[in-house]
């Protein structure tokens, strides 16, 4: 027997005139978080969509300057290390070549 349930919630046409042509994007959420996601629903009457939206909305920006730091920090060691692979070549002492001269 399934410990999950479907809240049914109904909206005004204002919030459903709002909402046509917005994508739709599905998460699988482990039985806790839904069991309390349902609670917090069930105590205040919001949807489960109001309060995935404000969850994401609000964590987001978090999210992007956490990974976008990471991947800053990638790039710069990337280009430190082939700086310092032109800098080597450059302090390299070159061989002379008797043919050449």
């Amino acid at each position: 027997m399934s410990d999950l349930h479907v809240n049914v919630v109904y909206m005004d046409n204002n919030k459903i005139k709002n909402m046509i042509g917005t994508p739709v994007v599905s998460v699988r959420l482990n039985r806790d978080l839904v069991r309390r996601l349902d609670a917090l629903v069930a105590r205040t009457g919001r949807s489960r969509g109001f309060y995935l939206r404000t969850a994401i909305a609000d964590m987001l920006p978090a999210l992007e300057a956490h990974y976008w730091a990471h991947e800053a920090v990638n790039r710069i060691q990337t280009e430190d290390r082939r700086f310092g692979a032109i800098m080597a070549d450059l302090n390299t002492p070159q061989i002379a070549d008797p043919a050449i001269e």
